[in-house]
């Protein structure tokens, strides 16, 4: 059988800016096994609840400041069972909050790369990248994987389970995309190198679903102009702009714009700029 106590709960800090009042709260009927939850030494609440050696304990865990008191005339009580798991619930999410870094350095990282959209470039799930820029004091994060949006969902369900647990985290989406700077004139200067016996053996228009990172290529260090690329990360400001880059992403894989990697020129920029935001990478 359920006992109970009545629960006294005060903020320690000064600071606090949750939903219990900075005076205190005083619940006066809280179930005594909730009280473990709270941070409570289960010999304390024996002490009130069962043995009367005492009236009453305190106590501070996290957060907070507690106190439970014996309950006289329960029977003309009844438990508040909305405030007491609104309680229960404030007390775990600024625990949660004091066991994160703080900084008074607001820094968002806009270029970053998992193991399911950047082998051998990145490596871990978007998720674990999100729980661990939260613990360090980041409130969002940006994931631009090398031409693809494969995280794209797993940031999206990963963002609800957060925001239930009374984490407050933006995923921002985005991608790393490989640019060159015209895709007409790069096949110009393609059927150019077709021409040329020597130049010929330097084409290479494999194909695959999986973009492996050449630093090479994108750094000036590719023997071949016809294979070179340079990257160029793309943020999406809202939906609009997400929209965009979903379809840049699905032409880069489609006709003249796929040779090697996906890639996207400046025309294909300007058709689906809107809502997009465009840096160096």
């Amino acid at each position: 059988m359920e006992e109970y106590v009545t629960l006294q709960v005060k903020p320690l800090s000064r600071k606090y800016d949750g939903i219990i009042d900075k005076q205190g709260e005083t619940i006066t009927v809280f179930p005594s096994s909730y009280c473990l939850k709270l941070g409570a030494d289960q010999n304390a609440i024996n002490k009130v609840v069962y043995d009367f050696i005492d009236d009453d304990q305190s106590w501070r865990d996290g957060c907070f400041a507690f106190k439970i008191s014996r309950v006289t005339a329960i029977d003309n009580l009844k438990a508040d069972t909305k405030q007491i798991q609104r309680i229960v619930n404030e007390v775990e999410r600024c625990n949660r909050e004091l066991n994160r870094t703080r900084s008074s350095l607001k820094f968002v990282n806009l270029h970053a790369h998992s193991g399911v959209g950047s082998p051998f470039d990145g490596f871990g799930y978007p998720q674990e990248h999100m729980d661990f820029a939260y613990q360090n004091g980041c409130e969002a994060l940006a994931l631009t994987d090398h031409g693809n949006m494969n995280g794209f969902a797993y940031q999206v369900l990963h963002a609800k389970k957060m925001k239930a647990a009374g984490k407050q985290f933006k995923p921002i989406f985005g991608v790393e995309a490989y640019f060159i700077p015209s895709v007409p004139e790069w096949k110009e200067q393609l059927e150019e190198f077709k021409k040329d016996k020597k130049k010929a053996k330097q084409i290479d228009a494999g194909r695959s679903g999986t973009n492996i990172e050449a630093d090479g290529e994108s750094k000036g260090k590719s023997k071949s102009d016809i294979n070179r690329t340079r990257h160029l990360v793309l943020i999406a400001m809202n939906q609009t702009g997400l929209n965009n880059i979903f379809k840049m992403v699905s032409e880069s894989y489609n006709g003249d714009y796929f040779y090697r990697k996906p890639r996207v020129d400046y025309d294909l920029l300007e058709k689906y700029n809107e809502g997009v935001i465009a840096s160096s990478a």
